[in-house]
């Protein structure tokens, strides 16, 4: 059985950060005996400063742009993010964002030794299949353009810029089709999480 949703801004929970600096729209988040264990959240980034403290998760971040993202960790000189750059790093790190223009960022939070995640950006012209293994999970987030997700069971699902999918499996099929709706857009640009939970019925359970 597969269990697929398709999520707007309406699904969306707004909230502060944690260090009280700015605001964030959490896509997604799952629990396990009442723990966070991993989340989808995209934030505003308006200006430069620290981001918060998540000891105990692995982060990664996609800068969405307009602009440059340059992190430092714990006062070590870091990387500098291009617009659909990805960086992955220890949430628990003393983390500095200098940013040369107000941003948006998307960013991944995986509960350390509990689920572990692989995020990448894809700009696709043309239908692309994407293998996702039958223990894993599938999240996928719209930047630009609109994709439609063909899941394998024969659903298909149009997700428009700003817009996610959801696709959680607990049967036997291996992977899920992405296409290009057509229309005026040439390309779409997404990005893909497949994320895999050691605890595997963590998946079957409703997140809060």
């Amino acid at each position: 059985m597969t269990k697929s949703k398709h999520l707007t801004r309406n699904d969306y929970i707004e909230m502060p950060w944690k260090n009280g600096r700015g605001v964030t729209a959490e896509l997604y988040r799952l629990e396990r005996d009442g723990r966070l264990v991993f989340r989808v959240s995209s934030a505003a980034v308006t200006e430069s400063g620290a981001f918060s403290d998540f000891t105990g998760f692995d982060r990664t971040l996609v800068n969405l742009g307009p602009g440059t993202m340059s992190l430092a960790h714990d006062e070590k000189s870091g990387r500098t993010l291009s617009v659909n750059g990805v960086a992955h790093f220890d949430g628990g790190s003393k983390t500095f964002c200098q940013i040369d223009q107000p941003s948006r960022d998307l960013n991944v939070f995986c509960a350390q030794g509990e689920i572990f995640a692989t995020t990448v950006v894809r700009d696709v012209k043309a239908l692309e299949v994407l293998p996702v293994p039958s223990t894993s999970a599938l999240f996928i987030y719209v930047i630009s353009g609109n994709l439609t997700v063909s899941d394998g069971d024969g659903g298909s699902t149009m997700v428009g810029a700003g817009e996610a999918f959801l696709r959680e499996t607990d049967s036997a099929a291996t992977h899920a089709r992405f296409s290009l709706v057509p229309g005026n857009q040439a390309n779409a640009v997404f990005v893909a999480i497949v994320f895999h939970s050691i605890f595997q019925s963590i998946f079957h359970k409703t997140a809060k």
